[in-house]
């Protein structure tokens, strides 16, 4: 899973703003540090964000540097991503060091707030797993923007992809079940969930995903893709 370069930017500019109402950033996270670079200033009823494609730490010399600047000039309300943000898979802490310190001297620059998820390159050992809670307190999380719940997965707590622990999936299940089946929510997971959900763990969240007005965005096939699965949107 290595591409040469950023695959996807995706600027959905008023598509999803548009089904919030309230305009407000709120979550139920317990700091000291929080999986994203800074809250997001959205007042009124609209907001715009853009989508990264994976980065694996192997792209091309300027691309991600050219796509931030791309970004400022969009001045999106913040930025989602889907994973595999550095190229991981090492167990040399001084290598591990040097790939997220790179990540970072580029992020740097951007001007939106940036939020993080992991994919298997970023979290494919206990080391860097541990380096990924140290940094960003959570693998998992969910906020809500306005009235959309924006469901951010981690599909890499055990060696077999897709397969969730207890823990995550009574998580989400109860951020679900709290959820008004009226409003929106965007599900955000490193691999396509439709080839996953035999999985212990997501054959639970299956149900409760399709309930709703869901959309997802996933990424790890590195293409740009677009289909419908059981009535609903995938990216």
């Amino acid at each position: 899973m290595r591409p040469t370069a950023i695959l996807f930017v995706c600027l959905l500019a008023g598509l999803l703003g548009a089904m919030s109402s309230a305009g407000q950033f709120v979550h139920q996270l317990n700091g000291p540090v929080y999986p994203w670079t800074s809250e997001p200033n959205v007042s009124g009823d609209k907001y715009r964000f853009v989508i990264i494609s994976d980065l694996t730490g192997g792209e091309k010399p300027g691309v991600f540097e050219s796509v931030v600047e791309k970004i400022n000039q969009l001045a999106p309300d913040f930025v989602m991503c889907v994973g595999d943000l550095v190229d991981g898979y090492t167990l040399d802490p001084a290598v591990m060091k040097e790939q997220w310190e790179n990540f970072h001297h580029h992020l740097s620059k951007l001007k939106s707030p940036f939020f993080y998820m992991p994919g298997n390159h970023d979290v494919a050992n206990s080391m860097l797993f541990n380096e990924w809670i140290r940094q960003y307190g959570y693998d998992y999380y969910s906020f809500y923007m306005g009235k959309t719940l924006f469901l951010i997965m981690n599909c890499y707590e055990s060696p077999e992809e897709g397969v969730l622990s207890d823990k995550q999936v009574n998580y989400f299940k109860s951020v679900l079940q709290a959820h008004n089946p009226a409003d929106p929510v965007c599900i955000f997971s490193h691999p396509p969930l439709w080839d996953l959900y035999h999985k212990k763990g997501l054959n639970e969240l299956k149900p409760l995903f399709y309930q709703y007005h869901t959309t997802f965005f996933f990424g790890d096939d590195h293409r740009y893709l677009k289909k419908e699965f059981n009535g609903r949107p995938h990216y």
